[in-house]
C-alpha cells in the first residue's frame, strides 16, 4: 500500500518523464544538426526549468 503522497510523486514523475519523451521529439524535428540540437535543446530546457519555477 502506497501512501497518497508517494503516490502523486510517481505520477509527477511520469508526468515529466511524457513531457520531456515530448520535448525530445518536438526538438529533434526542429534541429537541422548536432549544433542546431545543442542550441535548441538548451533553450527548450532553459525554457522548461522557467516555467516550472514559477
Amino acid at each position: 500500500m502506497m501512501h497518497a503522497a508517494e503516490k502523486r510523486g510517481e505520477n509527477r514523475k511520469k508526468i515529466l518523464e511524457t513531457q520531456a519523451g515530448h520535448m525530445l521529439f518536438i526538438v529533434e524535428k526542429k534541429a537541422e544538426n548536432v549544433y542546431d540540437f545543442i542550441m535548441v535543446v538548451m533553450k527548450e530546457f532553459l525554457f522548461f526549468i522557467s516555467v516550472q519555477v514559477e
